[in-house]
């Protein structure tokens, strides 16, 4: 276990993420945690879980960035939704940190925690991820929002065909409701994700990416 922790703090290339001190200090205790979790279900308070599912940047069917006009509104409608699920209950949100809707996801949820201080942000990482010694702005986005998630859960020490599926699987098994944030294709991990939860009978809410395309091309 030790190794894996090890393994697991390698993925962060920020000295000051190092010296934060709760990665210090209680992420072993998380993994522990979290182990406990998934292979028995115990130690685990009773929370209302939303997790959510979505495409990365290259499979929108507009640009992302924070001048597209598009994404603007696509991010506008992700607050009004996710504060709607605090309203209706929701207390507990599971992102598995990919880039693109997961981390919009997460940073939603952490603005939203400034007013809903009750509301947690829960990471689900499929393995520990390496990273050159350049890191890009979404590796350093993601260790800002890691360290303020109020649990991480490591699914594997290692990767393994197959382990970021494990990671979405494992998500919609927390959850009560997934949240989809979908282009409509039919293929691909957000797709696998759907067709899973729908097996699982979970209530799925989604929000269409091509909405926003469309209603752009009546104005």
């Amino acid at each position: 276990m030790h190794r894996s922790l090890r393994s697991f703090c390698s993925m962060f290339t920020s000295e000051q993420i190092f010296d934060h001190y709760w990665l210090q200090l209680n992420l072993f205790y998380a993994i522990m945690c979290i182990k406990i979790d998934r292979n028995t279900g115990q130690n685990r308070e009773v929370y209302m879980i939303c997790c959510v599912t979505g495409h990365r940047p290259s499979s929108f069917p507009f640009p992302c960035g924070e001048e597209e006009p598009l994404f603007l509104t696509y991010r506008r409608k992700l607050l009004t939704n996710v504060n709607e699920l605090i309203h209706f209950g929701y207390d507990t949100f599971i992102t598995g940190m990919a880039e693109g809707a997961d981390i919009d996801f997460a940073l939603t949820v952490l603005y939203l925690k400034k007013s809903y201080e009750h509301i947690r942000l829960e990471a689900a990482l499929p393995c520990p991820i390496y990273h050159p010694k350049k890191s890009s702005p979404y590796d350093r986005q993601r260790g800002s929002i890691l360290e303020r998630c109020d649990r991480i859960h490591l699914i594997s020490d290692h990767y393994y065909r197959g382990c970021m599926d494990q990671r979405n699987r494992f998500m919609v098994d927390q959850a009560n409701m997934v949240y989809a944030i979908w282009s409509g294709s039919r293929k691909g991990g957000t797709w696998n994700t759907i067709k899973y939860a729908q097996r699982c009978e979970k209530e799925i809410r989604y929000l269409m990416l091509t909405e926003f395309v469309d209603s752009e091309a009546k104005k």
